[in-house]
């Protein structure tokens, strides 16, 4: 399983580069104005859609990624249904239960691989979210079809092998996933922000409101607070907390603001 995603990984990373390498200017789209957004889909997704692929990793651009899906279910002509491949962590989310509603039929399936932003029209077209910095938010369309058709192919292995989760969300739903318990484990190693987010392949300003978000939802006031409830609540083995680093100096336990302002000496 973890195969398929890395292929589908490493595909989108190659038709990135091809961007940078010439692709041409209309197939990179900016998702801050929704309506030249929408309008440009509408272009672009012409004839019969029967179903829309949604890839939502746990990395805290879901509503982004869902207004997208939005977009191109307007777009297409007849009943698309949408299915919806979610990390573990995003699952329960507000956006994500109310996209459950609005884009039916929709099923969502959650997968603990790693995820990447995508939204797939097979036979037409595929939507990624390459790394352009995080003041300017754009989206790379793909429409060459031997690649949105591989995209396609490992989308539907993953859904195939993916979770139907419970009806009721899980407690500590993000603090579980597996991106979660690596942010826990970074905090509680005492770990910088910046070699963490680079690790986790996250954007620094994405990871610093992961913690935020995690520290909250486990009830913790501060980073090393956080790391002690992990293991309490088994997010961590009982031996994190024997080999963590050193315990919180002054200037690290005034970030119990949900660790926004950690940065390296």
């Amino acid at each position: 399983m973890d195969g398929v995603l890395h292929q589908a990984r490493a595909l989108i990373e190659s038709a990135e580069a091809d961007r940078l390498h010439g692709a041409r200017p209309e197939r990179l789209l900016s998702t801050q104005d929704e309506g030249a957004l929408r309008r440009a889909l509408a272009r672009l997704v012409v004839g019969d859609v029967r179903s829309i692929g949604v890839v939502l990793p746990d990395q805290g651009a879901e509503d982004e990624v869902l207004r997208v899906a939005s977009a191109c279910r307007t777009a297409a002509s007849g009943e698309a249904s949408v299915r919806l491949l979610c990390a573990p962590g995003v699952s329960h989310l507000e956006p994500v239960r109310e996209a459950l509603c609005a884009l039916t039929p929709c099923e969502m399936r959650t997968s603990e691989g790693a995820l990447r932003e995508a939204v797939l029209l097979p036979g037409r077209l595929a939507v990624i979210w390459p790394e352009l910095g995080v003041e300017s938010r754009q989206v790379l369309i793909i429409r060459d079809a031997a690649v949105v058709g591989t995209l396609s192919s490992l989308f539907a292995v993953a859904w195939a092998n993916g979770s139907r989760p419970a009806d009721r969300p899980s407690r500590f739903g993000r603090a579980r996933s597996e991106v979660g318990r690596r942010i826990l484990g970074s905090l509680m190693a005492g770990q910088i922000d910046e070699v963490a987010a680079r690790d986790l392949g996250m954007p620094l300003r994405s990871y610093r409101r992961h913690i935020a978000e995690i520290m909250r939802e486990i009830g913790a006031s501060s980073r090393f607070q956080a790391g002690a409830r992990a293991v309490e609540l088994g997010l961590l083995p009982a031996d994190a907390m024997r080999s963590a680093a050193a315990p919180e100096t002054p200037e690290e336990s005034a970030q119990g603001d949900g660790g926004l302002s950690r940065h390296a000496s």
